[in-house]
């Protein structure tokens, strides 16, 4: 399976302003857990960075939380770019 570029990534996603994230995903799911929205581009390994606040997390769960969001390894990202 081929893994998308970056560019094929970024035309066939829909941007959403961070603070209607949770509002968007309540029309379909129940959002009544953590108010987390995940940025992409600040996170880096185990340290997530909330899109709203721009508080950075470090995941004290053993990879547990952060492991369904994906990996964000600089290298990746710049192989990508």
């Amino acid at each position: 399976m081929k893994m998308p570029t970056k560019t094929e990534l970024s035309t066939n996603a829909t941007v959403t302003n961070p603070t209607e994230v949770h509002e968007r995903l309540a029309r379909h799911l129940l959002v009544d857990g953590f108010p987390f929205v995940l940025d992409l581009e600040r996170s880096q390994g185990s340290w997530l960075v909330d899109a709203i606040s721009g508080d950075a997390y470090l995941d004290m769960y053993t990879f547990f939380a952060s492991s369904p969001l994906g990996i964000n390894r600089r290298c990746w990202m710049i192989s990508c770019s």
